[in-house]
């Protein structure tokens, strides 16, 4: 049993050093790439009825919407 027990401890040892490999690798990898060679970010904000016009970016005068109308200036806005 005591032999079973260490190679499990061995096999989880060398599975989170090839985990902390592959994140690190991971992390050096984006940091080296050029923000034109970034992809996008995508904010997708999905609501519950809520139409076309009940934003401020689009239109709306009476409900006041500041971060989502933040949002569009420093953004895209999609119109169809």
């Amino acid at each position: 049993m005591e032999i079973l027990e260490t190679r499990s401890c061995a096999a989880f040892r060398w599975i989170n050093l090839l985990r902390l490999l592959l994140q690190t690798s991971f992390v050096l990898i984006a940091a080296s790439l050029d923000a034109a060679q970034r992809p996008p970010n995508i904010v997708l904000i999905l609501a519950d009825d809520l139409g076309y016009g009940d934003c401020g970016c689009y239109g709306q005068k009476i409900l006041r919407t500041p971060n989502i109308d933040r949002l569009s200036q420093q953004g895209m806005r999609w119109r169809r």
